[in-house]
Formats: structure tokens, C-alpha cells, sequence
């Protein structure tokens, strides 16, 4: 509820959470999400403050009005190509609880069933109840 699709930090997002969401979505879904990441953090570094030009990244100068044209309509680019990933994802995620709910040890969950809360902020762990637990760590996953 409290994601941005058009912001390019939350579409990088897609991938750290395709990789989390492993073994139990396909790989071709965590390789969209990479690419459409990888996408979307060249038009990041592109519209840094660094000049990146040495490694092959035309700046967008988001200063002018013209380098904001162009960093927007990359935005959307970007915004469009990540939303049948989005879907994808939002999709398995809510197959993967379901089965995790009816069968824990079919869905692969032996210790309990766990649900991830999509949260840019941190990443957190409630129990399908809603109870908060203490489940295993989810650090271990790349933040691009």
C-alpha cells in the first residue's frame, strides 16, 4: 500500500525482493526484476552528481529543464516496464502465503509461516496471524 511505482528507487526495489522471494517464484521473474533494476539505476547514476562519462554514462543534468524532461521520461520508462513485474510479483507472493497458509511444510516453511511486509524502509517479519515474531534474518538478500 505504501509503495511508488514511479520511483525509481522502489522499481531497483523489485529485484531485492524477486531474490527474497527465491526458490519459491521462477528464476526468468527474478531476471526481469534484475534487469528492469539494472535499467533503472544506469538513469540513477546518469542523474547524479557525479561524472560518470569516463564509464560510459551521459549525464542527464536534471538542473535544466530539459535534463528534467529527459530523467521524467525515462522515469516512466522505467515505471511502465516494472509494472507487469510488479503484478508478477504481487501475485506469486499472494500464492506463496496461500499455500504456506493450507500446507507450511508443502510451501516449504518448516519452522512456521512467515510473510514478508514489502517495506522501503526496513524489512519486516509478522506471522501470517499478524502476530509480530522473530524469524530468520532477512539480511543476507542484495539492497541495490
Amino acid at each position: 500500500d505504501s509503495d511508488q511505482p514511479g520511483c525509481i528507487h522502489a522499481n531497483m526495489d523489485l529485484y531485492k525482493w524477486a531474490y527474497k522471494l527465491l526458490p519459491w517464484i521462477p528464476s526468468e521473474l527474478v531476471a526481469d526484476c534484475f534487469e528492469n533494476a539494472m535499467a533503472a539505476r544506469t538513469i540513477d547514476m546518469r542523474a547524479s552528481p557525479y561524472d560518470l562519462r569516463d564509464q560510459g554514462y551521459e549525464p542527464i543534468c536534471i538542473e535544466t529543464e530539459e535534463g528534467r524532461d529527459e530523467y521524467v521520461r525515462h522515469q516512466r520508462e522505467i515505471t511502465a516496464r516494472a509494472q507487469p513485474l510488479r503484478q508478477r510479483l504481487a501475485e506469486f507472493h499472494e500464492k506463496i502465503l496461500e499455500e504456506a497458509v493450507e500446507s507450511p511444510q508443502k510451501a516449504g516453511f518448516a519452522q512456521g509461516i512467515w510473510e514478508l511486509q514489502m517495506d522501503t524502509d526496513q524489512t519486516r517479519m509478522r506471522s501470517v496471524a499478524g502476530r509480530d515474531a522473530q524469524g530468520p534474518p532477512l539480511d543476507s538478500s542484495p539492497d541495490i
